[in-house]
């Protein structure tokens, strides 16, 4: 049980220094998990595709995908690709209620 408070941790104080550092780089880029989720992923296909594999595909699985979707064009910066690599992988709660809210449950 301590082993996943300490994940969940430092996963609040990485996103935390993501959003910090675009702020700070004076970006006006979308640092939000559940923006990204219905601007990015959903804009190509349904996020119903990635609300059903929330929880059951690792970090490592999610990077090979968000890494692919890149290559076939998804437009995201690399503070945006660490943000949606993250709440993907926890599954942050914000990428679970998206998707509740997205699936009607």
């Amino acid at each position: 049980m301590k082993g996943l408070q300490i994940v969940v941790l430092v996963s609040f104080v990485l996103l935390f220094s993501l959003v910090t550092r675009a702020q700070e780089k004076g970006q006006e880029e979308e640092t939000d998990c559940a923006r990204l989720l219905l601007t990015r992923c959903d804009s190509c296909h349904y996020l119903t595709r990635v609300c059903y594999r929330l929880g059951r595909k690792s970090s490592g699985s999610w990077k090979r995908t968000l890494h692919a979707m890149v290559k076939h064009g998804a437009q995201l910066t690399e503070i945006q690709f660490d943000i949606l690599l993250a709440c993907l992988s926890e599954p942050a709660a914000e990428a679970e209620k998206t998707c509740k809210d997205y699936l009607g449950h």
